[in-house]
């Protein structure tokens, strides 16, 4: 069966309740004691992965094994002992290396063309989707096409058509289009990089009411971002602005 949409805030009432699942993996070496938190994928995903190297810091590059194979990500914070009940996506394996590096430029400048393959055969297929990005893991092992589509789309058929074309393990992966912003926008009209890049984990929902909180225009077409839904930060800053008048968190109710 095609994969379930992804997470995408408030851009979708059948998914808005999703989260991003944190994976599982049964095989994580029992001498990985300790815990750092690992920005990884294109969308920019945070989640918890064991590892052993205690002198990771901020900003180090790593290589991690998890359900999705063999990545890289970016350390966010520094290792901090595993408590028993910690969800962990993964396990660092290494430190990034130059062969790494190497072999991360060499899969990224194949993307644009393979993008360009799958947007044909989505159109010899006919199906209503649109295909926005594409990732290789550093493994090599996998390609994830990105797209964005009104509903669900059955793409067996095409999966199988991309398999025999690029002779690797094929995902399509279902986006919203705050996800979309994310991974294709860069700054926002407050000259900041956009923060759906730089630190939201989730997409949570974002509502008008929050708006008039804040006291802000409540014309859709200034208060929204490059998704074109309401912006994130009306999300974030709400609490702050509920908690100056006396009003109840916006974390104790939530609205669509």
């Amino acid at each position: 069966m095609p994969d379930a949409p992804a997470n995408c805030g408030n851009c979708d009432k059948a998914c808005k309740t999703a989260r991003r699942p944190l994976l599982t993996i049964p095989d994580i070496p029992p001498a990985l004691k300790l815990k750092a938190t690992v920005r990884y994928g294109y969308t920019g995903n945070q989640e918890l992965f064991a590892t052993d190297l205690a002198d990771l810091q901020r900003g180090d590059l790593v290589v991690t094994k998890s359900p999705r194979g063999g990545d890289h990500g970016e350390v966010l914070t520094a290792p901090a002992p595993l408590a028993p009940d910690d969800q962990l996506c993964g396990y660092v394996t290494r430190r990034f290396s130059e062969s790494d590096r190497n072999m991360l430029a060499h899969l990224a400048g194949r993307e644009a063309d393979e993008k360009n393959q799958c947007r044909e055969a989505v159109a010899e297929r006919g199906l209503p989707m649109k295909v926005v990005a594409t990732e290789h893991l550093l493994s090599g092992e996998k390609i994830i096409f990105y797209f964005v589509a009104d509903g669900r789309v059955d793409f067996r058929e095409l999966v199988k058509d991309l398999a025999r074309r690029f002779r690797t393990r094929i995902e399509l992966k279902q986006i919203g289009v705050r996800d979309e912003a994310r991974m294709l926008s860069d700054y926002e009209r407050c000259g900041r990089e956009l923060c759906c890049r730089v630190f939201l984990r989730d997409l949570e929902p974002v509502t008008m009411r929050m708006a008039k909180t804040q006291k802000a225009t409540l014309d859709p077409n200034k208060i929204s971002g490059h998704c074109g839904r309401l912006m994130c930060c009306l999300r974030f800053e709400d609490d702050a602005y509920q908690t100056a008048s006396g009003g109840e968190s916006s974390e104790l109710k939530v609205e669509s």
